[in-house]
């Protein structure tokens, strides 16, 4: 059966991307009717794709394929029309590893797929559960990384009080010590009119 791969092109804020998928098969027929499985699995018209190419740099699927022949596999990538949130890119490897235990089971007379389908499923299990993994480990970053920047915010708005208040506390002083000598001029003032009355009252008594 075709084997499919999942990118999206991401933006660091986790916005909409685009989807691509790269499918393998032995024939570039397999590949063109993969995308009509795809389109109608996704629920998603694909856009464009490329033309195919020779998987020739491995053979690591090979025998995971039932592939013998001289020939390399061949490969196409399919971009979808429709943007999709990355969040959801386990869910579209999910359905998509479905529809090859689906096409599997096909080519083999209904039986599942054999071995190698299962192999190919424990695969794709573990490959969704890392990209799982992968986007909540993203997700956890950004929201730490909000984080930071309001507290370095905050600091900021902290040191620039301090600063303000630093600035004004020699006003300050300045205001207390004119407050504290006019108290003094005061207190000067009332002592010496209660003094100047005592002074008076004393001599009108004596006199």
């Amino acid at each position: 059966p075709p084997r499919t791969y999942f990118h999206t092109v991401r933006d660091p804020a986790l916005e909409p991307t685009a989807l691509l998928c790269g499918v393998l098969a032995a024939s570039d027929a397999e590949l063109l009717a993969s995308g009509r499985h795809l389109e109608s699995a996704f629920g998603n018209e694909i856009l464009s794709t490329s033309e195919p190419f020779p998987f020739d740099h491995s053979t690591y699927y090979h025998a995971e394929m039932n592939h013998s022949g001289p020939a390399p596999l061949l490969k196409r990538i399919f971009l979808f029309r429709a943007l999709v949130d990355p969040a959801s890119l386990a869910a579209t490897k999910r359905a998509a590893m479905a529809l090859e235990a689906r096409l599997a089971g096909s080519r083999n007379g209904g039986g599942g797929g054999g071995a190698a389908a299962e192999m190919l499923y424990a695969e794709q299990n573990s490959i969704g559960s890392a990209t799982t993994m992968a986007d909540q480990a993203v997700n956890t970053a950004a929201s730490i990384r909000e984080d930071l920047e309001r507290q370095r915010a905050m600091f900021a708005s902290f040191f620039e009080r301090m600063e303000i208040v630093s600035d004004s506390v020699p006003s300050i002083q300045r205001l207390m010590g004119q407050i504290s000598r006019k108290k003094k001029l005061d207190f000067i003032i009332f002592a010496c009119v209660v003094a100047f009355l005592l002074f008076i009252t004393m001599i009108w008594k004596i006199f």
